[in-house]
């Protein structure tokens, strides 16, 4: 048989062939004795296949027994495309007619790795009933329902099944997926079901998250709009969870609804201010009974000149502080925005080193850490220099870098043009250079400040400029290729990509003396709405970077400053739209949302 009829019976068989194809092929057919005889074998292992699946089998059981069927064996001589569409063609059944299987979904968008059948897909590909979904690595997915109803398919899932028993059912074995529910009838709900269990709802917009271990995983629910009802399997208690809501199911842990408070974060209204009850950093701090040798007062963690950076791949703040003859513990904590819970990521080194940068177990002593710290996106990890350090004070001069998938430090060596480092620091990092781009007054009395850049990749210092920064605060304008600095007064930018050298561009702005002249300010470049957005306490500012005009919004709720300076602990959150800041490890996180602009 040619490879042009076995692609057209395959086809058929997958409902690829159009209304005239299909004609042509059952003329063939009928004159074509040979033809005819490779087409009924085919409508035999059909019936085979579906006589298989009537008992109810899985999938992966079901295909088991049918490589083991004579005819599917012998079918396989067609080839691959053959074999190929066989497989499309028999591991699920959901039929419209004797050889046209059900389409019961359809793929929108793809982005990376996307499997069905063990077959990479396309955009436009239909999704039959019974097939199984999988999201390979960092993909992504887009699944349309014929109901209108649509799927975002997050890394690492598996969905078994988009119709399954014929129910408006679908099956994830694991990973997580984001619903708009479309309306549905009283009678025919949509269902989610999971290992742990399932999820029934009546027209709404959810997320769900499922571990693929029935006996030590969880599934959770969260509800963005409508009702949906979570039920445990094996058990059968359940709960309503409403809009703004979420609820975690597991074999020994009883569906309860909880308040969803990070969905109030993403409903804020323009230019408002939001208090998270309950989010003191305090209660993450370690029992001070067990670090008797940990001395000072926690509460420089946050007030003792220290800053923080945002980790945008977990999506959480990290602080890090103290040092000075404030507080002597090196532990690292963040903020989860999505659970709004403060979590300490590490102990603190139980007995500090005295006269020593590096304490015994390799990690850096505590300092205040000022603007010396800075997210370096690529590398997964923080850049901490400069700032004041434990027990009496003095640069930290050694350059540390704190791996977030570790937790783990480490003391980098760089060569090159080494940058003097205290308490004037300025970092921010570039995803343009890969660079972390640092301004300093002065080391020590006899060390001038300047302009530097830090390479990671090869691990070392490059030096521009000779200017001096003091207590301003650095961001990298993306759009524009810019380092811009604010605080103490003065307001000025560098030009870091142009490939000359760097040079200082003094900035004459309006409506934002007040927030200039304050020193450390949160100082911000929001991409999606191209301002530079700062606040030291008070109103909100947003700069104009080109117009080089302020715009100052002044809404209530706004929390009280930080004696010394806000640094690194105001940042803009892209996944909420939002910014976020800590002024105390007794005072609630704050949230802020710019007004949208004009």
């Amino acid at each position: 048989m040619s490879d042009d009829l076995q692609q057209r019976i395959s086809a058929y068989l997958n409902g690829e062939l159009s209304a005239e194809e299909t004609e042509a092929l059952l003329r063939l057919l009928g004159s074509d004795p040979a033809a005819l005889t490779e087409f009924v074998r085919a409508m035999d292992l059909h019936a085979e296949l579906r006589s298989i699946f009537a008992e109810g089998k899985g999938s992966r059981e079901a295909l088991k027994e049918i490589r083991q069927t004579k005819r599917f064996r012998a079918w396989r001589i067609w080839g691959p495309v053959a074999a190929a569409a066989a497989v499309v063609a028999i591991a699920f059944f959901s039929w419209v007619s004797p050889a046209r299987p059900k389409s019961v979904a359809r793929l929108e968008t793809v982005k990376g790795q996307v499997r069905l059948l063990a077959q990479d897909v396309r955009p436009g590909q239909e999704i039959l009933a019974g097939q199984a979904l999988e999201i390979v690595g960092d993909g992504r997915a887009t699944i349309k329902l014929p109901d209108g109803t649509l799927l975002d398919l997050g890394a690492g899932t598996t969905v078994e099944d988009f119709a399954r028993d014929g129910e408006n059912r679908i099956v994830l074995t694991q990973g997580s997926l984001a619903a708009e529910v479309a309306p549905q009838p009283s009678d025919r709900p949509m269902i989610f079901e999971t290992p742990q269990g399932e999820a029934k709802v009546l027209g709404t917009s959810l997320r769900l998250a499922a571990d693929a271990d029935r006996g030590a995983g969880s599934t959770r629910l969260e509800v963005t709009h409508g009702r949906v009802r979570l039920t445990r399997r094996h058990v059968g208690d359940s709960v309503e969870v409403a809009a703004g809501q979420y609820a975690v199911v597991a074999r020994e842990r009883a569906p309860e609804a909880k308040t969803l408070t990070a969905e109030l974060v993403r409903r804020m209204p323009p230019n408002s201010w939001l208090s998270i009850p309950g989010t003191h950093l305090r209660q993450a701090l370690p029992d001070p009974a067990k670090f008797p040798k940990v001395g000072g007062d926690p509460r420089g963690i946050v007030d003792s000149w220290s800053g923080g950076v945002l980790d945008p791949r977990r999506n959480r703040l990290l602080i890090w502080g103290g040092g000075h003859v404030n507080y002597a513990g090196n532990e690292v904590y963040a903020f989860d925005l999505e659970s709004l819970v403060w979590q300490r990521l590490t102990d603190p080194t139980p007995t500090p080193a005295v006269g020593s940068q590096i304490n015994a177990d390799g990690t850096p002593v505590a300092r205040a850490t000022y603007n010396g710290l800075a997210c370096v996106a690529h590398a997964d990890g923080m850049f901490a220099l400069g700032g004041d350090r434990s027990p009496n004070g003095g640069p930290a001069d050694q350059l540390w870098m704190y791996d977030f998938a570790t937790n783990a430090w480490q003391n980098r060596q760089p060569s090159g043009d080494r940058p003097p480092t205290w308490v004037g620091c300025a970092a921010a990092y570039d995803p343009g250079t890969r660079r972390v781009w640092w301004g300093e007054s002065r080391g020590s009395a006899s060390t001038n400040g300047g302009l530097y850049s830090y390479d990671y990749d090869a691990d070392r210092w490059t030096k521009h400029a000779a200017d001096s920064f003091y207590y301003q605060t650095a961001t990298v304008d993306t759009r524009r290729g810019l380092l811009v600095a604010a605080g103490k007064g003065k307001l000025f930018a560098y030009d870091i990509r142009g490939g000359g050298a760097p040079l200082r561009q003094v900035w004459v702005s309006s409506g934002g003396e007040d927030l200039i002249a304050k020193p450390n300010p949160g100082f911000e470049y929001d991409a999606s709405a191209d301002r530079l957005v700062a606040w030291a306490g008070g109103p909100v500012y947003s700069l104009n970077p080109e117009t080089k005009v302020w715009e100052v919004f002044d809404a209530p709720g706004s929390p009280k400053a930080t004696s010394y300076g806000i640094f690194g602990r105001w940042r803009y959150v892209p996944a909420l739209n939002v910014y976020v800041v800590v002024t105390g490890i007794d005072e609630n996180v704050h949230f802020y949302k710019l007004p949208a602009r004009g």
